[in-house]
Order: structure tokens, then sequence, then C-alpha cells
């Protein structure tokens, strides 16, 4: 049932993802030959469009036609909750994988045609090369990305999630812009302050993995305790 309840999620956030997707993908092409202001434009727009699937995701299937809180499908607060965090992590990943994938494809272009983007963009490797890491510990700390990424948006749609229904913002037709940008804004500080320590530590002689390896344990206990917060807050607001 949890797995049903995921992709009627996913098929409720379709449309504002795929626009999100499409525009991320040509506002990176379009930065490699009309600079960063393309790009610039592009992530607004994607911001726009995620901020509304997220908020569609959390929403549908909660209410009926008249606001009247209810399921669409026979589950527990705690499956859903997994299911709309789960549905909401999995496209935030995706919008993650092809900005890196197009930072990529265009690094490689911009060698291959003899373009220089260095201004536009900011190569993945960057902040592995700037704590003078050997090519092996990049390889592999590149090789897990995926997974950091997906931690990472977990987090972020827990977060999300918890902070939307303590302060009673998940309504039917409903959009909290200002709540929103407030919970992006908490994330992206949380991820830069995260980046920052570890580049700190790792240049004072820190060992890399081991602080990768403590953040992950950090975040999963994080998300537990969010997921465990959000299914006991669904439970009292709507009386599940």
């Amino acid at each position: 049932m949890l797995s049903k309840a995921i992709s009627l999620n996913l098929k409720i956030g379709k449309d504002d993802f795929s626009k999100a997707i499409g525009i991320s993908a040509a506002g990176y092409a379009l930065a490699s030959l009309a600079g960063g202001i393309p790009l610039a434009i592009s992530l607004i727009i994607v911001t726009v469009f995620c901020i509304k699937g997220l908020n569609c995701i959390f929403s549908t299937s909660l209410f009926d036609n008249q606001g009247t809180f209810y399921m669409a499908l026979p589950l527990s607060e705690k499956e859903i909750v997994l299911s709309k965090v789960a549905a909401g992590s999995i496209y935030m990943l995706l919008l993650d994988l092809v900005s890196v994938s197009a930072i990529f494809a265009i690094t490689i272009l911009s060698y291959l045609i003899g373009l220089d983007v260095t201004e536009i963009l900011m190569s993945p490797l960057q902040q592995y090369m700037d704590l003078h890491m050997t090519a092996g510990q990049i390889a592999v700390l590149m090789g897990l990305s995926p997974l950091k990424m997906l931690l990472q948006q977990v987090f972020f749609c827990s977060f999300a999630m918890a902070a939307l229904l303590s302060f009673n913002l998940i309504k039917p037709g409903k959009l909290s812009v200002v709540a929103w940008l407030v919970i992006f804004g908490i994330n992206a500080a949380v991820s830069s302050g995260i980046t920052a320590v570890t580049g700190k530590l790792v240049g004072a002689g820190f060992n890399i993995f081991l602080l990768e390896g403590i953040t992950d344990i950090l975040y999963v206990v994080v998300i537990a305790v969010l997921l465990s917060y959000s299914s006991k807050a669904l439970c009292s607001k709507y009386n599940i």
C-alpha cells in the first residue's frame, strides 16, 4: 500500500516537476551560450515550480472538494507522511542529478570547443579540489554523491513537512509562499553551514570520510525525528 501511495504522490507532482526539470536543463544549456543571467532566471522559475509541486504533493489526496480531511488510500499517519516525503525527495533528487549532469556535460564541451564557462558554472569537483584531496578520494566521494543528495533531499522534505504541519499550513488549494521561501532558505543555510564546517575540519587534518559518515548519521537521526513528529502532528491535527 505504501508503494501505491508513493506512486499516487509522484503522479500528483508530475506536471510541476516535469516543467522544473526541463527548465533547469534548458537554463544550464543557455548559460553556456549566453552567460549566467539565463541560469539565474531559470533557477528562480525552477524554485517556483518546486514549491508548487511539493505543496501539491503534501496537500493533495488528503482533502475532498469541500476541504474536509480524508485519505485517498487506507494508510496510517506514518505511511501518509512517508509516501509524501518519499515522492518529494525523488523529484528533488532528479533535479539535483539533472543539474550535476548538465554541469559535467557543459564542462566537457567547454574543453572540446574551447569555451570558457568558469565564471558561469561551479564544477561539482571544485569543493573537493579546494580541500587538496587525492584523485582517489574525489572519485569515491563523487561516486557516493547521489546517495548524499538523496539523504539531503529526504531531510529537506521531512523538514518542510514538519514545518508546514506545525503552523497548520497544509490546506487544500492553499500555498504559503513566504513559508516555503523560509523553508528553502533554512535548508540552504544548513547545507552551506555543514559544507563550511566540514571544509574547515578537513583543512585542520580530520579524515573526510569520517566526517562524511558522521554527517550522514546526523542527517538520519534528524530525519527520523522529523518524520516521527510529522506523523504525530498529522494525527493530532486531523484526528486520524
